[in-house]
Formats: C-alpha cells, sequence, structure tokens
C-alpha cells in the first residue's frame, strides 16, 4: 500500500533507498529456488512419478497446444500468440507446491511435477520454439 502511495505521489525516492530495493527485489528469485530446493530434498521423485509425469504432460505440452488452438482460432498476430503458447508452456513453479501445502493435498506430487517439469521443459520449451518459429515462416 505504501508503494502504490508513494508512486501516486510522484515524490523521488533517496537513491540508497532505490538501490536497497533493487538489490532485495534481485535477490528474490534466487532464494524462492533455493527454497524449493531445500524443501525438494523432503520428497522422493520415484513416490509420485506416474502424477508428476502426468502433470507435467499436461502443462508442458497439452496446455500450450490448447493455448495455440485457441490463438489461432482468435486469430491473434503472431508476437501475441508466440507470446501466450511459450508462457502456457512454462513450467509449474512454486506455487503449485504452495497450493498443495497449503490445502495439505498431493503435496509430494507438487513437489515431484516441479522438479520434473522444470527438468523436461528445456526440451519441450525448446520444441515449442521450433514449432513457433517454423509456424510462423508460412
Amino acid at each position: 500500500m505504501l508503494g502504490f502511495l508513494v508512486n501516486l505521489s510522484g515524490l523521488p525516492l533517496p537513491d540508497p533507498l532505490v538501490g536497497a530495493i533493487d538489490l532485495l527485489a534481485r535477490a528474490s528469485l534466487p532464494v524462492a529456488l533455493f527454497a524449493l530446493g531445500g524443501l525438494l530434498t523432503r520428497y522422493r521423485l520415484s513416490r509420485s512419478l506416474g502424477e508428476a509425469g502426468l502433470i507435467s504432460l499436461m502443462s508442458l505440452v497439452v496446455q500450450p497446444a490448447i493455448t495455440l488452438f485457441v490463438a489461432l482460432q482468435l486469430q491473434l498476430s503472431k508476437d501475441v500468440m508466440q507470446s501466450i503458447v511459450l508462457m502456457s508452456a512454462a513450467a509449474p513453479g512454486l506455487n503449485a507446491y504452495l497450493f498443495a501445502s497449503m490445502y495439505n493435498r498431493g503435496v509430494g506430487a507438487a513437489a515431484s511435477s516441479v522438479l520434473l517439469s522444470t527438468a523436461l521443459s528445456v526440451f519441450t520449451i525448446s520444441g515449442w520454439l521450433l514449432l513457433l518459429q517454423a509456424a510462423s515462416g508460412l
């Protein structure tokens, strides 16, 4: 709320404060990944490999395919289509684990799916990039 009010007021922030905020912002992603890595050590991928595999397949292949189909049906521009397909092809992140943990349902499967889909997304996103590049040449 305070940030919103400062933004509306147009008052400039002191450089040391801006520097400290930028430092915290840049550190947030590495800290989140480190925390996720620490949490994933509790779960074995082999215990929920089937569920994690299905979640990864749905997230990395089916969801972007549906997104591409809808984008083509809506005749979106190539830039918009490529952007939304690639965003939908991203691996489920920390939120999947947080929601599972919050509701105490499928925590192991969520943790395993984050791990598996992150590893597989290197290949699937590369595939989507190649497919979108080939499709944009048509």
